[in-house]
């Protein structure tokens, strides 16, 4: 018993020094990891850690940064994003047996509604269009329509143009479509004997609506064409060549095609 009283106050002196110790040190702690920092006593000792530092509670994560292709530390490489390149401008010349001088229009790349800029000083004129409707038999129906457009002399060549270029705003609210395939472009147009040639590419032979739709879409073009009083008939050439049916529907495009044809 005389031997653990004896011992008590050596236990309570360290008890109270190492109290002291610890309170220095967490007085202390920011001088002493600035120290350590400093003199990069970690880095040495067990070599580079990681970029996590403990501060007052508050985790602080310095960015790393990476190479795609390695993995490894690197600088940030960026890659400009890949622009969307459309086909160029396609600038055809379409004319009439007129005598005049070829006129030019401009056709727009696929998938684009074709429109024209007209001057405020330009003298505008009227034309009829044939466009169709579909009614809730689905019945085709032959609609026509008059707009404005530029007066020319190649007015066949216009009206045709404007036909190619789809149904207008107040058209689309009547449910007015056009059957035309899309990408149809006029190559060349040209009166003879009252019998107008119209060359058209070869996306005018390919119809997703199948054979109403190739009967419509000709029904369109004679129709327009023979609004005027120089046309009685139409013969339709591809590509410049004379084809005997259109598509793969048996749709006869040998001959003229006259008002009397879709009877």
């Amino acid at each position: 018993m005389a031997q653990k009283k004896s011992n008590s106050p050596v236990i309570l002196f360290c008890i109270v020094f190492g109290t002291i110790i610890v309170a220095l040190f967490l007085l202390n702690a920011n001088k002493i990891k600035n120290v350590l920092d400093e003199t990069k006593f970690f880095d040495s000792v067990f070599g580079k850690t990681n970029t996590t530092i403990q501060v007052d509670d508050e985790v602080i994560v310095e960015p790393v940064e990476f190479d795609t292709k390695t993995g490894n530390e690197s600088e940030v490489i960026t890659i400009p994003l890949q622009t969307n390149t459309e086909a160029p401008v396609d600038i055809t010349s379409v004319t009439e047996d007129t005598g005049d001088e070829p006129e030019e229009h401009i056709i727009k790349s696929e998938n684009e509604v074709v429109s024209e800029v007209v001057s405020p000083n330009t003298e505008m004129t009227k034309t009829t269009l044939y466009f169709m409707y579909i009614d809730g038999t689905g019945s085709l129906l032959r609609k026509e329509v008059v707009r404005e457009v530029p007066k020319s002399t190649s007015p066949l060549t216009t009206t045709l143009k404007t036909l190619l270029n789809g149904t207008n705003a107040e058209e689309e609210e009547k449910n007015y479509v056009s059957l035309i395939p899309e990408g149809t472009r006029l190559i060349s147009a040209t009166i003879k004997d009252k019998v107008a040639f119209l060359n058209f590419n070869d996306d005018f032979q390919w119809n997703k609506y199948g054979s109403q739709g190739y009967f419509g879409q000709l029904m369109q073009i004679v129709y327009t064409a023979t609004e005027y009083p120089t046309v009685d008939r139409v013969q339709i050439l591809i590509d410049s060549q004379k084809l005997e049916f259109l598509g793969n529907e048996g749709i006869w495009i040998g001959s003229p095609l006259s008002r009397n044809s879709f009877d």
